[in-house]
């Protein structure tokens, strides 16, 4: 790091770096609905991998399905959610799309599949959503830790 760019950094409380937003509020930049909200990128499974495109329109859309169709009670403030998705994972973006507009916490994975079962249970999400790969771990998992127990208990 050079000293010149050094000299540029000035380091802040929070507090001074709100009071600052409050002070110097920025203008607002809405975006349109068919702007571009995000470039996902597929895996290839169907062709080559590639970025895709989503609208703001398309993620809103899907997100409000999410809240809408998939969920069988309202979300709000107080649900917990549990992401262990890689974030490239479209149904990922819009969970947190849906829960992100009614304030909901987000809780991130680890990342490693083996601790999955540990981190839901310091977690305890009030939603989770899962694809076929993890519930077949969870179930393959569930069903060692039964089987242990019945033997140990006999």
């Amino acid at each position: 790091m050079t000293q010149s760019y050094k000299r540029q950094i000035e380091i802040v409380s929070w507090n001074e770096f709100i009071q600052n937003g409050n002070e110097n509020p920025a203008d607002q930049i809405r975006p349109e609905t068919d702007d571009l909200a995000l470039i996902n990128y597929t895996s290839g499974t169907t062709g080559n991998p590639k970025g895709v495109m989503i609208s703001h329109r398309n993620l809103c859309t899907v997100a409000l399905g999410v809240v809408v169709w998939t969920v069988p009670v309202q979300t709000c403030k107080n649900d917990v959610w549990f992401s262990y998705l890689p974030m490239a994972h479209i149904f990922e973006r819009v969970v947190h799309a849906s829960l992100m507009s009614v304030g909901a916490q987000v809780w991130f994975s680890s990342g490693n599949l083996k601790k999955i079962l540990d981190e839901l249970q310091v977690v305890k999400p009030t939603i989770f959503g899962a694809v076929p790969r993890v519930m077949n771990r969870l179930y393959d998992r569930i069903q060692v830790s039964q089987h242990i127990m019945t033997h140990n208990e006999s």
